[in-house]
């Protein structure tokens, strides 16, 4: 899933995956799909609305979505 995101959406993903313990602080849009929902996302730091949205299209577009709260 490589997918060209903004530079703060990048930073504010490697800090989620980081804060998961995710080997190398990269996921793929199918990891994000399986572990985190929206509240997971926007609690991270520098995780804001816009990142969500970005984050959310490329994940519409690959046909997944993000767990439910």
């Amino acid at each position: 899933d490589a997918c060209d995101f903004s530079v703060r959406t990048s930073n504010a993903l490697e800090t989620f995956c980081r804060s998961r313990s995710v080997p190398g602080a990269t996921a793929t849009l199918a990891d994000l799909a399986r572990m985190a929902t929206e509240g997971d996302l926007l609690r991270t730091r520098n995780f804001a609305r816009r990142s969500l949205n970005e984050i959310r299209a490329a994940m519409i577009a690959a046909g997944l979505t993000l767990r439910k709260e």
